[in-house]
């Protein structure tokens, strides 16, 4: 009889050994108590801390503390969450300032996530593909918004969020559909208008920006081939990076008086242009900003410019400064 139960023993053991080994997702909800769930950087200012997730599979619900080691914690760090396909939702403290890169890019069912009041940064592709994500609001506090930030969130995908073609989120412009033909006048009360926001509308030829705007992203016009006519009311300091490039019909741009930077290949290879008004407060004109605008014959540079970076009329027409 022994032997016949030891035998029995035997069997199901082996069957056990024999059956696949199946990892599930931790379900947890992560706040100050149990913070092993995730990891925590110092930044290179040494005085707060950026956060990720140290487990991919974590699931259910993440409450982030606001301290680590008595520090604050200011950043979502870049891909800090990405792939953790399993979040319900993220509450982010208000001590946090920066939404890095791909921060919860691919967050297949996050459902939830707030962005608190403080945040001045949002990162390229910081919540892309969380189809689950309905409701999004932005804060006063945010000046920068990168490419593709929201892009096929669900909030992004659903049609009735779009008005006249264009994408807001509260009073953040995110982006304009490709196909918009003729006149598009941005919203009065628009604060800020994303990076790429009207990245290649090649067929959209005059937009008006008013002076609610603070802050264009860079390439917020690139490629905009049919774009002859653009009216800047906005209250901002900077034409960044690549705003205008490839504007080719482009003609005349003349800059509010509060402009001090022009950035980096900002009005490049608008090959149409011909005459630019360049603001009294203009302190720098960045490097290639009118590098192949051919057509541009003469411009006047304020005496306040203080650098003019490298290249920055090349292979332009100019004759005459």
């Amino acid at each position: 009889m022994k032997r016949g139960i030891s035998l029995f023993l035997a069997i199901v053991m082996g069957v056990l050994l024999i059956l696949p080994f199946t990892k599930t997702p931790f379900n947890v909800s992560v706040n100050a108590a149990n913070e092993e769930y995730l990891t925590f950087t110092l930044n290179e200012d040494g005085e707060s801390y950026s956060v990720g997730c140290s487990n991919k599979e974590i699931s259910g619900d993440i409450v982030i503390p606001s301290t680590y080691n008595g520090l604050p914690i200011t950043t979502i760090k870049s891909e800090g969450f990405i792939n953790c396909k399993a979040l319900a939702s993220v509450i982010i403290p208000d001590s946090v300032t920066d939404i890095d890169d791909y921060a919860f890019m691919y967050c297949d069912n996050l459902e939830s996530v707030n962005i608190p009041d403080g945040v001045i940064h949002i990162g390229q592709q910081a919540f892309r593909d969380c189809v689950k994500i309905t409701e999004l609001s932005i804060p006063e506090s945010v000046n920068d918004i990168e490419i593709m930030a929201f892009y096929n969130t669900g909030y992004y995908n659903n049609k009735n969020n779009w008005s006249n073609n264009a994408l807001y989120i509260d009073n953040c412009l995110i982006r304009v559909d490709y196909t918009l033909v003729g006149e598009h006048n941005i919203i009065d009360g628009t604060r800020i208008i994303a990076e790429a926001a009207f990245d290649s509308c090649r067929k959209i030829t005059t937009v008006t920006i008013p002076d609610s705007v603070i802050a264009i992203g860079e390439r917020s016009f690139i490629g905009c081939e049919a774009l002859s006519s653009v009216e800047i009311l906005a209250n901002i300091s900077c034409i960044r990076d690549l705003t205008f490039y490839g504007c080719s019909s482009l003609v005349t741009v003349e800059l509010p008086d509060c402009i001090e930077n022009i950035g980096a290949n900002a009005f490049g290879s608008c090959t149409s242009l011909n005459q630019v008004i360049l603001s009294d407060s203009l302190e720098t004109i960045g490097n290639s900003a009118f590098s192949h605008c051919e057509n541009l014959k003469a411009i006047n540079i304020p005496s306040n410019v203080s650098k003019i970076g490298a290249y920055a009329f090349s292979a332009s027409g100019l004759e005459t400064v």
